[in-house]
């Protein structure tokens, strides 16, 4: 791989590539809007259907094609886009929730705080706040937690909640911003406290090394506290945001505008169409389509036939956001204009939902499919070329909708969480780690800092004097406490939200300092060096053994005897066996007891049905025709846990046996052996009664048959 570096921009050749793709029709007056990342489609209801000619965001998937890979972690505490060329902080909670003022200030200031926990911030002098319309590139529409998706995708700490942008609304008191748990996008004031991640322009450097595109202009703000006005420098606008109204549009005088910025053409009538739900919305462009003409709109003269609902993206492009009422160019040369209007992109975290604009403040909200909305019609102004799609949930949809046999979810599909319950607390003073089996000391300041040579002699006083120690409820008489490794370390903090201190501090462990924590790693190529991590950060950082940091204990637990899970499994909170008339909600439940240590071990859930085909439960709660694991970790208890939530109106009648099976990995138990819970749910067509066996089910109950008596 060849790298271009310098000290403006570091990107890889496919980045380069990326931002030309980008940028070429920008030369020409035009920015692609890129695609939503929707694949899947949803019915009304919420369940995934086959996007053949369904008209929705995941069937056309209109707009720029993302590379793949999408994202490159630089190494240095930064991430860069490839589809963008965008350049972003790695990091997306080390700067805490700021007020929009504050977040502005941060990227001027060098930030002498905050921005001094986050690697990557003082590599680059140019740092900015992203337009709305930069951090709206990040949001993934397919992605039920779009910020697991981001944290995959090589950030790090993202939050499920609502970053600044550095738009300023209509109204000077408030800016945009966007939700990353919901994906919505709305107005806020400026003294509310939200998150915040950094962005860089990619610029490429002419031949004396000096960036290409000159400074970031500079915004008059009024500081709120004092009511002194203050410059602040503006990141570059986007393409879409620097568009002036002058030029932006042409009637095409035939009933079209075609916005130049974008090459997308919009019907020039906005209430032509009328309103609908949200199906109602799709099928009437259908019609459309075929038939313009009956639908009497103003001006129009045209019959194309790939007119389509705008997708969220798509929406938010014509969006003017210093205007308000509507939110649009101010001389723009739309007609009766409706005030909502529905895009055809499905709420992934919700999807009997669907995004919708307000034009009256151009903020984008999800919802309910049922609730009435206008319709406007877009097409891209050259037609809808051919473009591969990328496949997702509905390719499997209509072998899910022929499949009778086959469970669906209710509501979204989630990845399941396992453990759910992260430690146990042993109630004298420890806390074991559900998926490392690692017990650690609850208290996490018991010790003085240290250093580094001191840190093992302390954590040694645990094994031999502990009652000299002031440790919170520690009562244990273990003999094998030692100090951690940057591996356990890492372990403890993996799947942590936020500060890896703050978050262990709400897991049961105490008094765990936003500091560094001395490992037992020692720096091979500096002696007088080793290794500790930040618990601010959860990174690793090298420090002299001079320093003194805090200590931490840990303890590997030695299992004698083999442990014997018992698994149970629960449909509508029975067990055993139950009865669900074909309509009615199945709630499968977990339960994990006589767990007498930790022990590496295999999860997994099937069922057998009518036809005899066994399906698996996956982590991200689907049934697979291939074996499947819903977890791999430690043995943990687990109390009565829902595990998957299904819809049976559809669901053939007969009989289905669950199966939630435990491998431990362990050498005192036989090689393979499998610890299982069994549950029988019997579907029939009509009520059942205790004991009676379901209509064309068709074999004889196993236990005794209990009636009144």
């Amino acid at each position: 791989m060849i790298f271009f570096k310098n000290h403006f921009l570091h990107i890889s050749i496919c980045s380069v590539w990326a931002l030309l793709l980008l940028v070429s029709p920008l030369l020409a007056g035009q920015v692609q809007v890129q695609r939503t990342g929707q694949v899947s489609c949803y019915d009304h209801m919420g369940k995934v259907v086959d996007h053949n000619n369904t008209g929705q965001d995941g069937d056309l998937q209109a707009g720029a094609v993302w590379p793949e890979p999408r994202f490159s972690d630089n190494g240095d505490g930064t991430v860069t886009d490839h589809l963008t060329g965008l350049m972003w902080l790695q990091d997306g909670s080390c700067l805490g929730t700021l007020s929009w003022q504050k977040a502005m200030e941060v990227t001027e200031k060098a930030a002498e705080e905050a921005g001094s926990s986050c690697a990557g911030f003082s590599v680059y002098g140019d740092w900015s706040l992203p337009d709305i319309s930069q951090l709206e590139t990040l949001f993934n529409a397919e992605e039920g937690l779009p910020v697991r998706w981001l944290n995959r995708q090589r950030f790090r700490n993202m939050q499920p909640g609502s970053y600044w942008s550095a738009t300023s609304g209509p109204n000077p008191y408030t800016a945009w911003l966007l939700r990353f748990d919901s994906g919505e996008v709305k107005q806020a004031g400026k003294v509310e406290l939200h998150s915040v991640l950094l962005v860089r322009t990619a610029r490429v450097a002419d031949k004396t090394g000096q960036p290409v595109g000159g400074q970031s202009p500079v915004q008059k703000i009024v500081d709120f506290v004092s009511g002194q006005e203050k410059e602040i420098k503006q990141p570059p606008p986007s393409a879409l945001d620097e568009a002036k109204s002058q030029n932006r549009f042409t009637d095409n005088k035939d009933g079209t505008i075609t916005d130049n910025k974008t090459g997308l053409m919009w019907l020039k009538d906005g209430k032509c169409l009328g309103s609908g739900t949200w199906s109602e919305a799709l099928d009437k462009i259908g019609q459309f389509n075929k038939a313009s003409s009956r639908f009497n709109c103003l001006e129009h003269s045209q019959s194309f036939s790939d007119w389509a609902l705008p997708n969220r993206n798509e929406l938010r492009s014509v969006i003017d956001h210093l205007q308000d009422l509507p939110a649009l160019p101010a001389d723009h040369p739309f007609l009766a204009l409706q005030s909502r209007y529905w895009s055809s992109t499905t709420s992934a975290p919700e999807t009997a939902s669907a995004y919708e604009i307000y034009l009256g403040s151009g903020e984008l909200s999800a919802e309910s499919k049922n609730m009435v909305r206008g319709l406007w019609p877009v097409r891209p102004a050259t037609g809808r070329l051919h473009k591969p799609r990328v496949t997702g949930q509905e390719l499997t949809s209509a072998e899910v909708m022929a499949d009778r046999f086959l469970l669906q979810a209710i509501g979204p599909i989630q990845e399941i969480s396992w453990p759910v319950k992260r430690f146990t607390d042993h109630g004298d003073g420890t806390l074991t780690d559900n998926i490392t089996g690692l017990m650690w000391l609850k208290d996490g300041d018991c010790f003085l800092p240290e250093k580094r040579g001191d840190a093992s002699i302390v954590v040694g006083w645990l094994n031999t004097v502990p009652d000299k120690l002031e440790c919170v409820e520690y009562t244990g008489t273990y003999q094998d406490w030692q100090l951690p490794d940057l591996a356990m370390f890492h372990e403890l903090v993996q799947g942590a939200e936020g500060e890896p201190a703050a978050w262990l501090n709400t897991q049961g462990a105490v008094k765990v300092k936003a500091r560094d924590y001395w490992a037992l790693d020692e720096n091979p190529f500096n002696l007088y060096f080793a290794w500790a991590l930040n618990m601010r950060q959860g990174t690793a950082r090298n420090y002299p053994e001079s320093f003194e940091l805090h200590v931490w204990a840990v303890r590997r637990p030695y299992m004698l005897e083999a442990v014997r899970p018992q698994p149970f499994l629960f449909g509508n909170d029975t067990e055993e066996r139950v009865y669900v008339k074909q309509g009615e909600k199945l709630l499968l439940a977990a339960a994990i007891d006589n767990i007498s240590g930790s022990v590496p071990a295999l999860f997994k859930m099937r069922y057998e049905a009518p036809d005899g085909k066994l399906r698996w439960l996956t982590a991200r709660g689907e049934w697979s025709s291939e074996e499947k694991s819903i977890h791999q970790g430690n043995l943990f208890r687990l109390k009565k846990t829902p595990v998957f939530h299904a819809d049976t109106s559809d669901l053939g009648l007969g009989k289905y046996i669950f199966y939630f099976d435990i491998l431990p990995n362990q050498e005192q138990l036989d090689p393979g052996q499998v610890f299982t819970a069994k549950l029988v749910v019997s579907v029939s067509s009509q009520d059942q009664a205790p004991g009676v066996l379901p209509a064309g089910e068709g074999d004889v109950l196993e236990e005794e048959i209990v009636g009144d008596k």
